[in-house]
């Protein structure tokens, strides 16, 4: 079968978009499909620009789109060679070689050796470039359906479950609104139990400072998505249970609640100015509002999945560079910029800052240097043992618990009048968490978290003040709104089964 040469380059093209839309079906109820826009735009153009290359140095587009193809499969199959030479180590005097070494090492000597026996072959390779078209159409075909039906499904995720909020008479007074998040960061309590910490910086320099700190505060939920779903639209999630059901996966539900959240809604007819950061994690980085701050262009988690199937983040970690490093920056960024907004974003605002620390990947020692990485970048929490899991993560929580107070304490100086801030974590650390069984969890350590409150205004407070009443008792007081407060509830959920929510109220209550 001949095939005109424009097509023949599309075999290496599909071959590489191909673990993009794999991926993508994977995690298709997490990830809305513009995720993969950057991904497959990537993967395309060098696809066609590696492919042009080589038809130069063959002169032959045949061989090119062999080679180009041969090569898709190696870089992308990267890791998986890695996972299975796992564990293999040889030293030699003071130089080591592990599993990384040696599938680059072995990749590059094929990779050689593939370029130099096509191209010194008399044959042309017709044949075998029309199957590889045929073939990797094949294989494109399913994932390519699987997601194109995701996209049709994606708008019933739209549905909006949050109320509007009654607007009341407005004080001519709008204070800046500062909602910063930190990702699982321990109560005092629990972070001196579990992990043998002493939190001596941030709580005392909290209550000095004014804050009101609820001592035994407890999550409304135990995922990062379910929690920030409830506070932003300061309500319970039962309306989702019963809309998707207990045994659904799809979290794009709760993308959508917190991108079109009640409150985001609530201040913006109210002359507020909305203002984001990005996170680097795809669900909380929200792009309704007005103001979007990143440290510069930096990839989603679902792009550094696609990464890390690859050999790239190897060669940056040789150049002592990495997708660690980037997660560093843009914490760090964001601390920064945090106590700046009052110098040049015009009042009155509203911002939403969530910090994915102390929680995993562990990117900072105790005293903000970078530790030594043992296992591959990722969000999850169980990646790690416990033993690592308690240290790392008690390292890195020293550091942001001084930062965070250095940046509240720069906010407070640059701020021409005083602001409301929400300080919280969405849920506690990991270290005893089981996903999957909630007889095999630390449910205490899951649920405790960092709950603070500073206002202006006098509002009403209490011992365990639940997250889902945070802008309830603020809209109340600065807008005299006159929402209800509600039952505090904590639920846990798997994360297979994310609306499943199972009643922990009284497991976690401090007696």
């Amino acid at each position: 079968m001949k095939l005109k040469k424009q097509y023949i380059v599309i075999a290496p093209v599909f071959f590489s978009i191909l673990p993009v839309f794999s991926l993508y079906n994977q995690n298709s109820n997490f990830y809305e499909p513009e995720v993969v826009v950057w991904p497959l735009i990537i993967s395309t153009l060098s696809a066609f620009i590696i492919t042009g290359i080589l038809s130069l140095l063959t002169s032959n587009v045949h061989k090119a789109s062999l080679i180009c193809s041969i090569f898709s499969i190696m870089f992308f199959s990267y890791s998986s060679v890695v996972n299975v030479i796992e564990g293999v180590y040889f030293r030699f005097g003071t130089v080591e070689i592990g599993a990384n070494k040696i599938a680059f090492a072995s990749g590059i000597f094929l990779a050689a050796a593939v370029f130099w026996f096509v191209r010194k072959s008399k044959f042309n390779f017709q044949r075998l470039t029309s199957f590889l078209l045929v073939s990797s159409t094949v294989s494109l075909l399913l994932p390519s359906i699987t997601s194109a039906v995701h996209l049709i499904q994606q708008k019933q995720s739209k549905k909006s479950f949050a109320e509007e909020t009654e607007q009341k008479t407005l004080q001519n007074h709008k204070p800046d609104i500062y909602y910063i998040l930190l990702d699982g960061f321990a109560r005092k309590d629990i972070f001196q139990d579990r992990y043998g910490g002493n939190d001596s910086v941030l709580v005392p320099y909290l209550k000095e400072t004014g804050f009101f700190v609820a001592e035994w505060a407890t999550s409304n939920y135990c995922q990062t998505l379910l929690s920030l779903s409830s506070s932003l639209n300061y309500d319970y999630l039962d309306k989702l249970t019963k809309y998707a059901g207990t045994h659904s996966e799809d979290r794009r539900l709760l993308k959508n609640l917190i991108s079109n959240n009640r409150l985001l809604n609530f201040l913006k007819k109210s002359g507020y100015t909305t203002v984001s950061f990005n996170t680097g994690y795809w669900p909380t980085t929200i792009k309704t509002t007005d103001l979007r701050f990143s440290e510069s262009w930096s990839m989603d988690d679902f792009s550094n999945g696609i990464l890390l199937l690859t050999p790239i983040p190897a060669l940056l970690k040789w150049k002592n560079t990495d997708q660690f490093d980037q997660h560093r920056k843009r914490i760090l960024y964001t601390f920064d910029q945090l106590g700046r907004l009052p110098n040049y974003v015009g009042h009155p605002f509203f911002v939403f800052a969530h910090l994915v620390a102390p929680h995993p990947p562990f990117v900072f020692n105790s005293d903000g240097s970078k530790p030594i990485q043992k296992r591959g970048y990722s969000f999850s929490d169980d990646w790690y043992t416990m033993d690592e899991y308690r240290a790392q993560y008690k390292n890195q929580h020293i550091f942001i618990a001084v930062k965070t107070k250095e940046m509240i304490n720069t906010i407070l100086e640059n701020s021409p009048e005083p602001p409301v801030i929400i300080l919280q974590s969405d849920h506690g650390p990991a270290s005893g968490t089981d996903f999957e069984d909630v007889e095999k969890t630390d449910i205490v350590e899951r649920m405790s978290i960092l709950n603070a409150l500073y206002i202006p205004k006098g509002c009403s407070t209490w011992a365990e003040m639940s997250p889902v009443n945070t802008f309830r008792v603020v809209l109340n007081t600065l807008f005299n709104t006159d929402l209800e407060l509600l039952e505090h509830k904590s639920y846990f959920s798997t994360w297979s089964k994310p609306y499943m929510f199972i009643d922990v109220t009284e497991k976690v209550r401090v007696r």
